[in-house]
């Protein structure tokens, strides 16, 4: 049962430091913490042991910003879904230099859930508006938010397997599971 705390600990303060610290909606540098440890740990350890904690890191998040439950939820679900097939399926594995590919697929993805949570509050469905706004009309804020998030994949995945790394052996040696 320890190891069920230490990951809810773990990812409880991943969402603290994002809400508190980091989070910021209307800039272009998002800092997804929980996203990229969510991702980590599909990538890592598949889909079959990972939608739980995207399911309780979806409600740590949408309960931190007193969003309706469950929103981030189903974001994180299908992000671990994503990763897990790509992990298992074509990457096979989860290699440092394969960060690079991880990092790019997260910024992706979250532009285009950013999109879509657009289209959905405002109705405004002219892409490039929405892409001018967001970057201010400097191209070269596209490249440092790819860079940024590839960094920030980078650091959290490093983060989150080692603590996986931890947590497996706890289980192993003191816990006594396989």
């Amino acid at each position: 049962m320890k190891p069920f705390f230490f990951r809810i600990l773990f990812f409880f303060v991943l969402a603290l430091i994002q809400v508190s610290v980091v989070n910021n909606e209307n800039t272009l540098f998002v800092f997804p913490l929980v996203f990229s440890a969510v991702a980590t740990l599909a990538i890592i350890r598949g889909f079959e042991r990972s939608w739980l904690w995207a399911v309780i890191c979806g409600v740590f998040i949408d309960a931190l910003l007193f969003h309706r439950v469950g929103m981030h939820s189903g974001i994180f679900v299908v992000v671990v879904a994503f990763f897990s097939f790509l992990s298992r399926h074509w990457i096979y594995g989860h290699e440092k230099e394969n960060t690079v590919f991880f990092g790019g697929l997260m910024w992706m993805y979250i532009w285009i859930v950013r999109y879509i949570e657009q289209l959905i509050v405002t109705g405004n469905f002219e892409f490039f508006s929405y892409i001018f706004r967001m970057f201010s009309g400097n191209i070269l804020l596209v490249f440092a938010s790819f860079l940024v998030s590839i960094v920030v994949f980078a650091v959290i995945f490093l983060i989150t397997s080692s603590f996986e790394r931890y947590v497996s052996f706890f289980e192993r040696s003191i816990v006594g599971r396989q």
